[in-house]
C-alpha cells in the first residue's frame, strides 16, 4: 500500500510572492497596482505540489512584511500551533515579504513549541512577472515542510535550506555560491559556501 503524501498548510502573510503587477513586465512597481493572487491561485499554479504535499491554503491576513507588528507575530505564532494542535498538518509553508522575513524567522524561532517544519519563503519577482521566482520558492519550501526529517523553523532561499534551531545551514542543490546571514541571537553568522 502506497504512503499517504505528507499534509502541508500554506500560510499566505502577503508581500511580493503574492503581489500582482499592472503587466508582466512590471518588476519594481507592482506595489503600486495594489493587487494580489486571489485564494487558491497561487496553488492552481503549482500542480507539481500535488506529487510532494496535500497542500491546503490557510487563510491569514496579508500585508506588505514592513507593516507587520507584534500582533500580527502573535497571531501567527498562535494560528501555527492551532494548526499543529489539531494535527491540520505534518508542516507549514509560510509565504512573506523579504523586507522583515528574517525578523520573522527568528521571532517564530524564539516562540514556536514544536518540532515540525515550519518552512517561510519570499521572493524578489511579483507573481505576474515574467521571471516570477516565487513559484519554485514555494515548490521547494513544501518540499522542506513536506520532508519528515526537517524539524523547526526553517528559511530556504534559492534551492539552500537553513535549519535555524542548529544555526547551520545545508545545501540541497547545487547554486553558485555566496554568504548568506542567518538569524540567532548572540550568534548571527554567515554560511559560507
Amino acid at each position: 500500500m502506497m504512503n499517504a503524501l505528507p499534509r502541508v498548510g500554506l500560510i499566505l502573510t502577503g508581500g511580493t510572492i503574492d503581489s500582482v503587477g499592472v503587466d508582466r513586465l512590471d518588476l519594481a512597481w507592482y506595489i503600486e497596482a495594489n493587487k494580489r493572487l486571489g485564494d487558491g491561485e497561487l496553488l492552481e499554479q503549482l500542480p507539481e505540489l500535488k506529487n510532494i504535499a496535500r497542500v491546503q491554503e490557510i487563510p491569514f491576513r496579508r500585508l506588505p512584511s514592513q507593516a507587520l507588528v507584534d500582533k500580527d507575530w502573535l497571531d501567527l505564532v498562535r494560528k501555527i500551533h492551532s494548526i499543529f494542535d489539531s494535527e491540520e498538518a505534518d508542516g507549514i509553508v509560510i509565504t512573506h515579504g523579504t523586507n522583515t522575513l528574517e525578523e520573522t524567522a527568528y521571532f517564530l524561532n524564539l516562540t514556536l513549541k514544536t518540532d515540525k517544519p515550519v518552512v517561510i519563503v519570499g521572493s524578489m519577482r511579483p507573481s505576474s512577472a515574467v521571471s516570477a521566482d516565487g513559484y519554485l520558492n514555494v515548490l521547494n519550501a513544501v518540499r522542506v515542510a513536506a520532508d519528515p526529517q526537517s524539524r523547526g523553523p526553517r528559511l530556504p532561499r534559492r534551492d539552500e535550506r537553513y535549519d535555524l534551531q542548529r544555526q547551520g545551514c545545508h545545501q540541497e542543490l547545487d547554486v553558485p555560491r555566496r554568504s548568506v546571514p542567518v538569524a540567532r541571537p548572540g550568534a548571527a553568522r554567515l554560511c559560507r559556501r
